[in-house]
């Protein structure tokens, strides 16, 4: 028996720490989870670091570390700690020295892309899963090009156009091909005014040239001459705003892509091509 009074409070502490909510003593009092719910203090005060860098321009000074460490109620292992986190993320820069303290940065575009492309790395991602999320992106790329595409961007496109057209039938190696289509991507992704858009294509065409170094159309020169072909009719589609006959060109070319693939390529993409032929279908 315990009588001890303090020792019996520990004791239903430890109790009501170890059952969880919802739980019941045994003199029938519910028990309240006593884990911490509250958000640990270095995440707190980090999230709160980021989100004073995010209101403010890039250059902006955000304080010394001590005026922080005041602002933000934490102590100084803490705030280093969650400076840290914040820092890495190249949302803050830190001089040193006198006059030295806190400003607000914004992260390269390239460094997201790049830590998202060493997390993919560690997974065993299939070139077939590849295959279909960058067709369902680069299809949505084109159709939001076609239909808004304002008049300088038209222009952009037809610029483009007229620049490609003469070499629609002189063979590339594949660096040349790779640098072209990432340049009409990233401008259907533009005119179409959706920018994750064109992050997300980054990431997976940076990841696909790690990965899948030979891809689908290294060393084949008719694919890439099928490529040349489509990518001018899509661009034409997108100068004369039809946003209908543009995805339906793209769904054409990565049907015909998959279909005359190498077989080994094929084994794992020919499932998406059955799938991207039921949609063009429907």
């Amino acid at each position: 028996m315990l009588h001890d009074t303090a020792a019996l409070g520990r004791l239903r502490i430890c109790i009501k720490w170890r059952v969880g909510a919802g739980a019941m003593l045994p003199d029938g009092e519910p028990a309240l989870k006593l884990t911490e719910t509250t958000e640990p203090r270095t995440r707190k005060a980090a999230r709160h670091l980021r989100a004073l860098s995010l209101s403010v321009p890039e250059g902006s000074f955000l304080g010394s570390e001590k005026d922080l460490i005041a602002r933000l109620g934490v102590s100084r292992p803490t705030f280093r700690q969650a400076a840290r986190l914040v820092e890495h993320e190249q949302l803050l820069a830190i001089s040193r020295g006198v006059g030295g303290g806190f400003h607000a940065r914004r992260p390269d575009v390239s460094t997201v892309i790049n830590a998202a492309v060493t997390y993919m790395l560690t997974d065993e991602l299939q070139l077939a899963d590849l295959f279909s999320a960058s067709t369902t992106l680069t299809i949505e790329a084109v159709r939001l090009a076609a239909a808004k595409a304002d008049a300088a961007g038209r222009a952009r496109v037809e610029a483009l156009i007229a620049r490609l057209a003469p070499l629609e039938h002189v063979p590339q190696d594949w660096p040349d091909f790779h640098r072209e289509e990432t340049e009409i991507l990233e401008l259907l992704c533009e005119l179409g005014g959706n920018r994750a858009l064109g992050l997300f294509l980054s990431v997976l065409f940076q990841f696909a040239s790690i990965a899948f170094p030979l891809g689908l159309f290294n060393g084949r020169d008719d694919l890439m001459q099928v490529r040349r072909s489509s990518r001018l009719k899509v661009l034409r589609a997108v100068l004369e705003r039809d946003p209908q006959v543009a995805t339906m060109l793209m769904y054409r070319d990565a049907e015909y892509i998959t279909a005359h693939a190498t077989p080994a390529i094929q084994a794992q993409v020919g499932e998406i091509g059955r799938l991207i032929a039921r949609q063009a279908q429907q």
